[in-house]
């Protein structure tokens, strides 16, 4: 009996764990919600990009056109603790985001080396704890 009530509690204690964030990229009325490709909360230290294992059936994908503004919202408990974002490897904003919500605008000549890989990125500490990854590609 006692090993049944152990085994039960166990079920319950792991089904209460909380699910990786999701973040969620948008442009016009297209949008793509990805779990992390990796998610630092259960890990020791910083993960690193170069040391997170690339899933290919996780990565967002988005059709753009020039001009149009591509958003990006995250969780709450992302926000708090800082997050940020790049494309082809190139900064978007120059200090973490603290808002769940942030939005730009791709322009011709980028969209012209297209497709882009838009990378999000949690902080904490100024060290990454989870990557995003999401392909955009140009419309038409």
């Amino acid at each position: 009996m006692a090993a049944a009530v152990a085994g039960l509690a166990a079920v319950t204690l792991s089904s209460c764990a909380k699910a990786d964030p999701l973040v969620t990229a948008f442009s016009g009325t297209r949008s793509d919600s990805v779990f992390p490709q990796c998610w630092g909360v259960a890990i020791s230290g910083a993960i690193t990009a170069s040391s997170c294992p690339l899933d290919p059936t996780n990565i967002g994908h988005l059709v753009v056109h020039a001009g149009s503004t591509i958003g990006v919202n995250v969780t709450p408990a992302v926000a708090a603790d800082g997050w940020t974002l790049e494309i082809n490897n190139k900064p978007l904003v120059p200090s973490p985001l603290h808002t769940t919500y942030y939005r730009f605008a791709v322009d011709e000549q980028s969209l012209s080396q297209a497709p882009l890989q838009l990378t999000v990125y949690a902080l904490r500490s100024n060290a990454v704890r989870g990557v995003w990854l999401y392909s955009l590609t140009r419309a038409g």
